[in-house]
């Protein structure tokens, strides 16, 4: 099928629910395609529904990372944006036949002008059709984009079940994110809003937690206005576990205008405080059945990405809710808040009924109002309330302060006047976060061998105030610190904040069991200003297994911090870099065993020694074998270490050894000869490697040579380039047949590749007739050999 310009209208003229014979004319990335629909004889440019695929590279200024629940790492997800797309490419190349529809609870074409649809296909041959959208979900490509979707509860499990497993772009979900933004309650955010009253007049200072700052004032009131000296942001019912803002107070739209404000602590530490049990549990469930979605001044889940962020630093999911009690999704018996706001469809009887057991289990219920929505949809929001038989409704009038405001608009307020007489809300949110993936690892975490354990807490200095005397580990029972010394334990602290560690002497002598403390007291400055970090040698691992262990730091302050790491019979093994070069090297691994999992995702954490900061893109392996990836940006003569990884689908990791390589950095004298070393004139290059035995194992099929700018090989072939190797080490040379043919420009490249017998087992020499050389110097130029192994040389040679 042709391609022709995709259709861009308000109106698909398709049918909701209807399923349309159409052709994939081109794939964009993971869910963006080119379709041309039969029925209509039109094409369309398709953004698939109801999921979210990683941006692919070129279009990552694009990726707001926070969407992605426990991901903090946008190379991954900017390899999984291209790996999606190679997945769509795949299943549905173009010229694929499939079908569209649109589906009757969603919005049919986007702010773009792409039609929203889902894509189903003939994946098997076998006549029974596979939706595009949910597979991507499935097999871990995607996430669920939260919008309205008649089976967007659908879409979660699957989504979770892929999050459950590991697979795909989720093998990097550890359920644990830095804290973010959650520090004490200075001044909140209330953009758009109304005051809140009840439904008898004004609400009572007792149940207000926050007030409009005194320069605000009410505007666009009624007769029905209740009016106020100091005007309520927030009202709260406890006898209905219910707050009522006034305002979308978490909408991510006003992320840039409100990051500085402190209402999502406010926020969670109401959740707390309204809830029927002294330790909630369970993810907060953002409403989006009712058409929120893409409202501006309501929220779906879609809308909350930098609360979710926040939440998910203090342990805690947000996720999206779309149908009540139809048992698909999350469901609210398994959480410990439901936020909803002003919404274009109305509350069914049903749906209130199950709210209200909801709260009667103890749930809250947080109602977000606005002064900028429609009557009819502020309207559904107050019949919420009232069916749950609260008092506290949205008032009639707009809230606006030309004094304190944030990003340049009266509309969006800001205010520090907290009620702390009534309410404590005002401290950072106290997590209770469960347990850290990221502190302890062990290498080799293979079961019952000895293993070097490192301990790292990054910056202590946010948890723990003054200075450390004790340090305690505490394993689970089958793990063995029996026979270690202090030659084994070394503790590091960065005392002074500034990123540096110093090593601290430890007082203790012996240690047995699966317990030790390293005894720091009487030392000279211990403070925690940064990173601490405990190196163990010798440690025995349990057998294979989840486990957790519990770190505790003692002085003026207490921190304890509980960590999982596994013991498992993945293997992954760090095999020696090859191709180093002065800028660039190739690292190297084996997947030796993926103890019973489907597939490992591979990579490599590397950096200058003693400090392993970067990571290569990942890649899957479904079997075992070797890898390779390599790295640039190295600096001449910097020593270098890296390890292999693995992390394997069942959700274990293994660590191969830390190997190291020196980045070339000699540049030779002995190695190219130009005779007439002449400016500007035609010259006999002689390049000479006198052995390289040592340097270079097996045979060899390209040699490269690559001169400064200003030197020429324009007009040069085969018969003015000769070859010379020493084949079998006795010391005489034999010539070689070049495949390549002509040349130009200021690098070469002399093609080996199925001559017979290309070992290198001494010299090797080029001689190239007729090289232009540059203007008067001195000069760097380089020969690369490259075959079964990787040999590079920068040498020097001056013209006159």
């Amino acid at each position: 099928m042709a391609a022709t310009q995709p259709t861009q209208a308000a109106d698909s003229a398709l049918d909701c629910g209807v399923w349309y014979d159409a052709e994939i004319t081109r794939v964009v990335d993971g869910d963006t395609f080119d379709v041309y629909v039969y029925e209509t004889g039109e094409e369309y440019n398709v953004r698939t529904l109801g999921h979210d695929t990683p941006e692919k590279t070129g279009n990552t200024t694009y990726e707001k990372i926070e969407e992605w629940e426990f991901i903090e790492d946008e190379s991954h997800l900017e390899h999984w944006g291209n790996e999606a797309t190679n997945f769509a490419e795949t299943e549905l190349p173009a010229g694929s036949a499939c079908q569209v529809q649109v589906d009757c609870a969603s919005e049919e074409i986007d702010q773009f002008g792409r039609l929203l649809a889902k894509i189903r296909y003939d994946r098997n041959g076998d006549g029974a059709y596979t939706v595009y959208n949910k597979l991507t979900l499935e097999e871990g490509y995607a996430r669920v984009y939260a919008a309205s979707l008649t089976n967007t509860d659908e879409y979660l499990e699957a989504q979770e079940a892929a999050r459950a497993a590991g697979r795909g772009l989720w093998v990097a979900d550890d359920g644990y994110v830095s804290e973010w933004r959650n520090d004490d309650v200075a001044a909140t955010f209330h953009p758009h809003a109304s005051s809140v009253r009840t439904t008898d007049g004004p609400v009572p200072d007792s149940r207000v937690p926050v007030w409009a700052e005194d320069t605000a004032v009410q505007e666009n009131t009624t007769a029905s206005t209740v009016d106020y000296d100091a005007i309520p942001m927030v009202g709260v019912d406890e006898s209905c576990n219910l707050a009522y803002f006034g305002g979308c107070t978490i909408n991510e739209r006003w992320e840039g205008e409100s990051a500085d404000l402190d209402h999502f602590t406010f926020v969670t530490n109401l959740i707390d405080h309204l809830h029927g049990s002294d330790d909630p549990s369970g993810p907060v469930l953002v409403d989006g059945g009712h058409r929120t979605f893409e409202q501006d001044n309501a929220v779906s889940a879609e809308d909350t990405a930098y609360y979710q962020r926040h939440l998910e630093g203090l342990g805690i999911e947000l996720h999206s809710i779309n149908a009540y009690g139809n048992g698909r999704g999350y469901s609210l018996s398994d959480a410990r808040a439901l936020v909803a706001s002003c919404s274009p469809e109305a509350w069914t009887g049903a749906e209130i009924a199950e709210v209200q057991e909801f709260v009667d289990q103890g749930g809250v219920v947080l109602l977000l109002g606005s002064g900028s929505e429609t009557a009819g949809e502020r309207a559904n929001l107050d019949d919420l309330a009232a069916g749950l038989g609260s008092d506290l409704r949205l008032n009639y009038d707009d809230v606006r302060d030309d004094t304190n405001y944030a990003g340049g608009s009266r509309k969006l307020l800001q205010t520090g006047r907290l009620n702390t007489t009534d309410f404590d809300l005002w401290s950072a949110y106290e997590s209770g976060k469960g347990v850290r993936t990221d502190v302890l690892r062990a290498s080799p975490n293979d079961p019952t061998v000895a293993a070097d354990h490192v301990w790292t807490l990054a910056d202590s200095a946010d948890e723990f105030n003054g200075e450390v005397d004790t340090i305690t580990v505490d394993y689970p029972d089958g793990t063995s610190l029996d026979g270690l010394t202090n030659d084994d334990v070394t503790v590091y602290l960065d005392r002074d904040g500034d990123g540096t560690v110093d090593e601290i002497p430890v007082n203790s002598d012996s240690y047995a069991g699966s317990t030790a403390t390293f005894d720091l007291d009487g030392r000279y400055n211990t403070s925690v200003e940064g990173e601490v970090r405990v190196e163990i040698a010798g440690v025995a691992n349990p057998e294979s297994g989840e486990y957790v262990a519990t770190e505790t730091l003692e002085g003026d302050d207490t921190l304890s911090v509980d960590v999982e790491y596994n013991v498992t019979d993945l293997r992954v093994a760090t095999d020696s870099a090859t191709r180093v070069g002065e800028t660039s090297a190739t690292l190297n691994g084996t997947l030796e065993d993926l103890d019973g999992a489907d597939w490992g995702e591979v990579y490599f954490e590397w950096g200058p020694t003693g400090d392993l900061e970067m990571t290569t893109p990942s890649r899957l392996l479904e079997e075992t074998g070797s890898f390779s990836e390599d790295i640039d940006g190295l600096e001449a003569g910097q020593e270098y270490e890296f390890r292999a990884v693995v992390e394997s689908n069942h959700g274990y990791t293994a660590y191969g050894s830390v190997r190291s390589f020196t980045a070339r950095s000699d540049v030779r004298t002995d190695v190219l000869e130009a005779d007439p070393a002449t400016a500007g004139t035609e010259s006999y290059h002689t390049w000479t490697l006198a052995d390289l035995s040592a340097d270079f194992d097996g045979e060899v099929d390209t040699i490269t040579v690559d001169y400064p700018d200003g030197t020429s090989v324009d007009g040069l072939t085969n018969d003015d380039v000769t070859v010379y190797m020493d084949r079998d080490g006795d010391g005489t040379v034999d010539e070689i047949a070049v495949n390549s043919n002509e040349y130009a420009g200021s690098a070469a490249t002399f093609d080996l590749n199925g001559v017979y017998n290309t070992s290198v087992e001494g010299e090797v020499r080029v001689e190239i007739d007729g090289v232009t050389n540059p203007v008067s110097g001195e000069y760097v130029a380089n020969e690369t050999l490259e075959g079964e192994d990787f040999h590079s040389v920068d040498a020097e040679f001056i013209v006159d």
